[in-house]
């Protein structure tokens, strides 16, 4: 038995390789911009991750797990990695996409040095063909990586009656209404759909605009809604509690949000949509839906059918709100949504991750 001494040593050893290991990181992308507003929210940053990793090391030094599940790359991963090398014993790993991507973080030594971690993993668990398809590109064998299907809570997620106290506190009576539910990141898509709006003007008749979430974008998007004049259609409702999505869902016209892989090569990090399961809950309340055309979202969407997948940056989604500004339109779409998310269920998820785990 290993004495408490000993097993503060280890977790403070532990400890020290994570910060060691991580601060460069983060301090690289703090240097090119990457983290939210510099000094001050990267400083509270590595003094989060420091609590966190204090706490998630000292009960593995307690509980010795014989696997360990990282639930993402950055991070997490690094923690599972570090135990790993320590005591041999295996980690898996969740990717979402743009892991492999040259541009996944703004620095290329860190990218270089996730990218090990990714080939370490005993298993790498993906949500999408498309991330699928990044692993094998990558070099990772078929073995390893595991495909595990997302999936809609369809007790929760289906057709129900408008709610009258969303209507009345949003101001929804008698308007096409759009809903994004996501955080507000610039990969969302949420500006090109604002200058889209802007750029229609009365051609969509009347409309409101429900974004549902918060994030790091959401001043510029608040800032940009004013700009075009349209801050009395579009409403930042920020986070809501989540037996209330429902609701919104079911309120809505057309689910928007046309995601799109960001950005190109100037020194940043890569950001891309995986898959999106906000599409899969608009369809089982048959909503159709506005995507766009990259990453995992394809995935999500069928074209034509339940939904459109378009070009942010483009005419094309323009064309896409003015295809279902026709109500009959949204109608088969819609009821094509619920038949397309009726086939994607969680017990499907854990007949995967049964054999693994």
């Amino acid at each position: 038995m290993i004495s408490e001494a000993g097993h503060f040593a280890l977790i403070l050893s532990f400890v020290l390789a994570c910060i060691q290991a991580v601060v460069p990181l983060i301090g690289a992308a703090r240097r090119d911009g990457a983290l939210m507003g510099a000094g001050r929210m990267a400083a509270l940053g590595q003094l989060a991750f420091i609590a966190a990793a204090w706490h998630t090391c000292s009960w593995v030094v307690r509980h010795r797990p014989d696997c360990l599940i990282a639930g993402q790359l950055v991070r997490a991963g690094l923690i599972c990695y570090l135990w790993h090398r320590l005591t041999g014993r295996p980690f898996d790993l969740w990717v979402y996409g743009g892991e492999t991507d040259p541009h996944f973080t703004s620095s290329r030594w860190m990218t270089r040095r996730l990218q090990h971690i990714l080939r370490s993993a005993r298993h790498v668990y993906s949500i999408s063909p498309f991330t699928t398809q990044e692993m094998f590109d990558f070099g990772l064998s078929a073995p390893m990586v595991v495909e595990v299907p997302m999936a809609v809570d369809h007790d929760t997620f289906y057709p129900q009656p408008t709610s009258p106290d969303v209507i009345q506190r949003y101001d929804l009576e008698g308007q096409l209404v759009l809903l994004t539910v996501g955080r507000l990141v610039e990969r969302k898509g949420v500006d090109a759909a604002l200058r889209t709006l802007a750029a229609l003007g009365d051609r969509l008749g009347s409309w409101r605009y429900l974004i549902v979430s918060d994030g790091p974008f959401r001043a510029q998007l608040e800032e940009l809604t004013d700009e075009l004049g349209l801050a009395d259609r579009v409403v930042f409702t920020g986070y809501v509690d989540e037996a209330e999505l429902p609701l919104l869902y079911n309120a809505s016209d057309v689910f928007l949000m046309p995601n799109r892989q960001l950005p190109e090569a100037d020194g940043g990090a890569l950001s891309v949509e995986g898959f999106g399961i906000v599409f899969l809950e608009a369809a089982a309340c048959g909503k159709p839906v506005i995507a766009g055309r990259s990453g995992g979202a394809v995935h999500a969407v069928e074209d034509g059918i339940n939904g459109l997948l378009v070009d942010a940056d483009s005419d094309e989604l323009s064309d896409a709100l003015l295809n279902l500004a026709d109500a009959d339109q949204r109608h088969r779409m819609g009821d094509a949504g619920i038949a397309f998310a009726a086939r994607f269920h969680w017990d499907r998820s854990t007949q995967v991750l049964r054999q693994y785990l």
